[in-house]
């Protein structure tokens, strides 16, 4: 209704994909009606990015894209502009992790799903402030290894001071003939709270899961449980 502020998520597509399909893929059209969040699927130039240290862009401005559409949305609607938060797959988690690094005064927290950050972008890397992040990745994505994308998870738990070790947790698998199960990786901030969280996908491969309708993980769930915990003044208190 407009009558008090709420919280913006702002997700982005793979490249070549289309704003469309992310949001059939991502599911969290039901979480936004749900949680009264404003959910907005952006398209790029031509389905691609341009994002800091990417092989392929479009060239456009889309830090500038991105700035001028959290403007006009703020202007429409009663936004909480402490609560805006990214997600994405693959470079559109490449972009929420560049967002992440070059506008931390405006995202409070971001959930990428099967991306990385170029070394570029981890030279760069400059937040103004410790940046929530849970990032979701397979063990078997053929087009960005495990292993390339885990060092996005190595420079966060370094910035954000969390443990260096993870709580590891199994959970459930509700789908055996998938091949795939999934682990809870959590690095705590005791003192803040502003943690690292990552779903470690075993066998999963380069897909947002639950896409193909046999997921292990309520992905759109957890993305809304991780990001709702924090606003720009990191853990908000319950």
């Amino acid at each position: 209704t407009g009558t008090e502020a709420v919280p913006l998520l702002l997700d982005f597509h793979q490249i070549g994909g289309t704003a469309q399909q992310q949001f059939m893929d991502s599911q969290l059209d039901a979480i936004a009606e749900r949680e009264n969040v404003i959910l907005v699927t952006p398209q790029a130039v031509g389905g691609v990015w341009t994002v800091t240290g990417f092989p392929i862009s479009n060239d456009a401005d889309d830090f500038g894209f991105v700035s001028g559409l959290i403007d006009e949305l703020t202007q429409s609607y009663n936004v909480d502009a402490d609560r805006i938060y990214a997600t994405g797959m693959s470079q559109g988690a490449f972009l929420a992790f560049d967002l992440a690094c070059n506008f931390s005064d405006i995202f409070a927290a971001i959930a990428p799903v099967s991306g990385a950050m170029s070394p570029p972008l981890q030279q760069q890397c400059a937040p103004q402030r410790p940046v929530p992040v849970l990032h979701t990745h397979g063990t078997a994505d053929d087009q960005i290894p495990y292993d390339v994308a885990h060092t996005a998870i190595d420079w966060w738990v370094g910035f954000n001071n969390t443990a260096e070790r993870p709580e590891i947790t199994p959970l459930p698998d509700p789908f055996p003939e998938n091949g795939t199960t999934v682990e809870s990786w959590v690095y705590e901030n005791a003192g803040t709270g502003v943690n690292v969280e990552h779903f470690r996908i075993n066998g999963g491969g380069h897909v947002w899961p639950g896409s193909e309708g046999d997921s292990d993980i309520e992905m759109a769930e957890e993305i809304w449980r991780f990001l709702s915990r924090y606003d720009l003044d990191g853990l908000i208190a319950d």
